[in-house]
């Protein structure tokens, strides 16, 4: 089903093997992403560990069906490694990154260290209410507790800050009007309370203004309210 919203024009698909993409809808997205009538394809890829042989499979299943490539992101992605990483940032392929679901379902998660080195686009959202978290801040403060304890702080808080909003608008092609808060875009606002959600708003200062709890000085780029 494409999900129309304004400019948003997104596929959504569960997977890529025959179960979960029939062979008639697969030839209808491609015909759809061939003709320009949708932007992006979010496909739930390799979500599980990589010993998982239909995980590992379904990397093959998206690259054969001509997927691969800029109007497409991966969900989870668990499964991948290094070479895959690189075929995606060959490609253009995004990848979309969700730590809490995927340490809750296995214990661990994507290996977003190699697809940061292969230049991948990583983005950062919550997976299902089951596992995932309640919504897109708290995620962002899982990933950010996740980099600096388990990957050395791979990701600065102005890189998590980024896939959060920028990033996947542009991948969306929604950019004009989400994902930063400018001229002529839609305006969002997120609520920062407490010291921890401070943390991750303290990026770049010369950018941003700052965004930490209770400052009197608004960001171009995060408002506090």
């Amino acid at each position: 089903m494409v999900r129309v919203r304004g400019n948003e024009r997104v596929e959504n698909a569960l997977g890529v093997t025959p179960g979960d993409l029939h062979e008639e809808v697969l030839h209808r997205i491609s015909g759809e992403l061939s003709s320009n009538k949708i932007d992006l394809l979010l496909v739930h890829v390799a979500e599980g560990a990589p010993e998982d042989l239909e995980s590992t499979v379904e990397f093959r299943a998206l690259k054969g069906a001509g997927l691969l490539g800029s109007h497409t992101a991966i969900i989870h992605g668990v499964a991948l490694g290094p070479d895959q990483f690189k075929e995606m940032a060959n490609s253009g392929t995004a990848l979309i990154w969700s730590p809490r679901s995927n340490c809750e379902l296995y214990g661990f998660t994507a290996d977003v260290a190699s697809a940061k080195k292969a230049n991948v686009t990583i983005t950062l959202a919550p997976d299902w209410s089951p596992t995932g978290s309640t919504n897109s801040l708290a995620e962002l403060l899982y990933a950010k507790q996740v980099s600096h304890e388990k990957l050395g702080d791979l990701f600065s808080d102005q890189d998590l800050f980024e896939m959060s909003t920028s990033i996947p608008a542009r991948m969306a092609k929604i950019d004009d009007k989400v994902g930063s808060v400018k001229k002529r875009t839609l305006r969002r606002s997120v609520r920062t309370v407490g010291r921890r959600h401070a943390a991750v708003c303290s990026f770049d200062a010369r950018k941003a203004g700052r965004c930490a709890a209770g400052s009197s000085r608004r960001s171009p780029h995060l408002r506090e309210r």
